[in-house]
């Protein structure tokens, strides 16, 4: 990827400590619950993915398919054995025969074929006559059919709907990859946040047990104590529902890997990017240099260049060249037959168009619109191109901005709850400023934990939009003459 480089370093600190510390929780909490719970980074999940996932093991066997048809594409152009037998009776006689051929189209069009064959009649009265011919035929197209335009149209067509069968593969695999970043980045901040509702479980736990104490010796409201314990209902509803969607993430995440979804594992810290974003002008060279639409856009249209080419050809006359030599040989011994002291010729030519050639002309009109739309297409998708780099790059630059925000505001919340519990221990505020700054805390967290994940996910959709997200093979990208 042009200007970014991903780096196995934190964007900050806390954004590390986090979730360093929610690893560390989920597995000691499965050491303690004597479970064997593996912790998978993203590397590894990727990996999987591109491995197992049954969609893409789909599209290959498609790409098989699509690799036989352009094999079978070239079957014209390869030698052919054509052996033949036959026998005949009548009244008077009995004939058989037997004999090979050899047949070749060349890239041009032209028609090599080659004979030989040996037979034998029996007369009524015994008589033996043995009959044995060699032939060598040549059929040239001179106009409509000659060259490799038209000859090899076919088998470049075959090769296009591979190539674009291996595009649409390539494709499926980078958007399998930020599907599985997305979910998996969904995953660490359910993670997060469950584990941090877990400590505010803890927290609000030992503020209804303070209360109610306080409550007996008449320091503190019923009304306190009833809006502590609310909170540490909602916390506890929260926690569950976090671990409920946690849970259903990492099934999805399972399913995309080919993992068996009993299996307990919990996500690891994900890389940060901390290079400068590049420019919108080098994000756009990138995407026409990468792209694999845009390179299927721009097959499309040389296809319809070529269709017009080729189009253009029906208005030409259907003439072929023909060139036969034979020799033959027959005597009532067969050693006489095999002489071949018998031979004919000819040179001809053979015709097969027809005037006017109305089905030519609306083929060439057809093809021609259709080179203009190819023409459109290219236009059109160059121009999301263009919008669509714009855009990722405002959607990193705004989640990195939000970041730095977030964590700040995060900070904050923790000491304002901090010094708010040691007001409240004290005696110098009450519970409602402890309560205000536990609902603010949550809300911090939340925000900041969405800012972390957004980053990695905003970085990995600007990959994808520039088509670097995957090391596609160079034969897929732009050809660099269209860039």
């Amino acid at each position: 990827m042009s200007g970014l480089r991903r780096k196995r370093r934190p964007a900050s600190w806390a954004a590390w400590t986090a979730r360093l510390c929610v690893f560390l929780f989920l597995v000691g909490l499965a050491a303690f619950a004597g479970e064997d719970i593996r912790a998978i980074s993203l590397d590894e999940t990727l990996a999987a993915v591109l491995k197992n996932n049954r969609q893409l093991k789909l599209m290959e066997a498609a790409l098989d398919l699509s690799r036989i048809s352009e094999e079978s594409a070239r079957d014209g152009r390869r030698p052919v054995l054509r052996p033949a037998a036959g026998a005949q009776s009548a009244d008077d006689q009995t004939a058989m025969q037997a004999g090979i051929g050899f047949a070749q189209k060349t890239a041009i069009g032209t028609e090599v074929g080659l004979g030989l064959s040996a037979g034998r009649t029996e007369l009524k009265d015994g008589a033996r006559i043995y009959q044995d011919a060699a032939l060598v035929e040549l059929r040239q197209p001179l106009l409509r059919r000659f060259g490799t335009l038209v000859n090899l149209e076919a088998e470049r067509l075959a090769g296009s709907r591979t190539r674009a069968a291996m595009r649409e593969l390539e494709s499926k695999k980078a958007d399998l990859v930020l599907d599985t970043v997305e979910r998996y980045e969904m995953l660490l901040r359910l993670q997060s946040r469950a584990e941090r509702a877990r400590d505010a479980v803890k927290r609000l736990d030992g503020l209804c047990r303070l209360l109610a104490v306080r409550e007996r010796q008449g320091r503190a409201s019923r009304l306190d104590v009833l809006r502590a314990e609310i909170q540490l209902g909602a916390a506890r509803f929260r926690e569950a529902s976090l671990e409920e969607e946690a849970r259903a993430c990492r099934a999805g995440i399972a399913e995309q890997a080919g993992w068996d979804p009993g299996v307990a594992w919990v996500a690891g810290p994900s890389p940060r990017f901390t290079a400068e974003l590049p420019s919108a002008e080098s994000v756009i060279a990138t995407c026409l240099s990468n792209r694999l639409d845009y390179a299927q856009v721009l097959q499309d249209r040389a296809d319809r260049e070529r269709g017009v080419a080729v189009a253009s050809r029906g208005s030409w006359p259907d003439i072929d060249l023909v060139w036969r030599y034979q020799e033959r040989g027959q005597d009532a011994a067969a050693s006489g037959a095999l002489t071949l002291d018998e031979n004919t010729w000819f040179v001809g030519i053979s015709a097969g168009s027809s005037w006017p050639s109305y089905g030519e002309r609306r083929a060439l009109q057809s093809a021609i619109i259709e080179r203009q739309s190819a023409d459109l297409r290219v236009a059109a998708l160059a121009a999301v191109i263009s919008r669509q780099a714009h855009e990722s790059l405002s959607e990193c630059r705004r989640v990195r901005s939000q970041l730095e925000l977030s964590e700040k505001t995060y900070r904050l919340a923790r000491e304002r709850l901090v010094l708010a519990r040691k007001l409240f221990e004290m005696g110098r505020a009450d519970s409602f400023s402890v309560a205000e700054a536990e609902d603010e805390l949550q809300e911090a967290e939340g925000q900041w934990l969405e800012a972390v994940s957004g980053e990695t996910v905003a970085v990995y959709r600007l990959m994808h939009v520039m088509g670097t997200l995957l090391d596609h093979p160079p034969e897929l990208k732009p050809p660099a003459a269209a860039r």
